[in-house]
């Protein structure tokens, strides 16, 4: 036998599929042309003047919490015509963090997000399976697009454990933040080192047959 050979023993294989999935379920960043193209795009056009966003979202998969609101500030923009914004015209509170509950698991998510005038601004997505957090993640509000004058930053998160409730919510100044391009999705792409997993244990089945 050749010293090079390893007999893939059961509790070899056990122990080998414990840290490659540890090491394969967990989030990652993605930007906004990582999506499938098939995802759920909501860009909060037909909202009416400060309208509070709750279930008008409701039949694509989504409902909103916490004080979101159709942002009134028409002078300062993301890029498009209109966002919304976690601050209350109405009686002037700034609400963090706002909250998104899924109708169904997702395993992407992400969308535009600006804070106050200066870049630097602290976003904090924090991604739940019912009660239990499954993943936190810290974005900094850096770019400006075309046509807008807020400093703002994509944040988008792809779990291949899977999320039904996200949590937003601007550490910095104020608390204020203006969203818009809001996406998810369930689509998910195996890692690498989670199809080795699988053909190794495909290969291990298949030479145990042979034996």
């Amino acid at each position: 036998m050749s010293a090079a050979y390893i007999k893939l023993t059961k509790p070899f294989i056990v122990l080998l599929c414990f840290f490659t999935l540890s090491d394969s379920l967990h989030a990652v960043i993605i930007l906004e042309d990582q999506f499938s193209g098939s995802e759920t795009h909501i860009d909060f056009e037909n909202l009416s003047l400060a309208e509070e966003v709750i279930n008008q979202y409701a039949a694509q998969g989504v409902s909103f919490q916490g004080g979101l609101f159709q942002d009134v500030f028409t002078a300062s923009k993301l890029g498009n015509t209109q966002e919304v914004m976690n601050y209350n015209p109405y009686n002037g509170v700034t609400t963090n963090p706002v909250i998104a509950e899924f109708a169904t698991p997702q395993h992407r998510i992400g969308f535009r997000i600006s804070g106050t005038s200066s870049s630097g601004q602290l976003i904090l997505l924090e991604l739940f399976d019912n009660t239990d957090l499954v993943e936190q993640q810290l974005f900094t509000t850096e770019d400006i697009l075309p046509g807008g004058n807020l400093p703002s930053v994509f944040a988008g998160i792809e779990n291949s454990d899977g999320f039904n409730t996200l949590s937003v919510s601007n550490l910095s100044n104020n608390g204020f933040f203006q969203m818009d391009d809001f996406r998810f999705e369930t689509t998910h792409t195996p890692e690498p080192s989670a199809l080795l997993l699988t053909s190794l244990v495909l290969g291990y089945a298949k030479l145990r047959r042979k034996v």
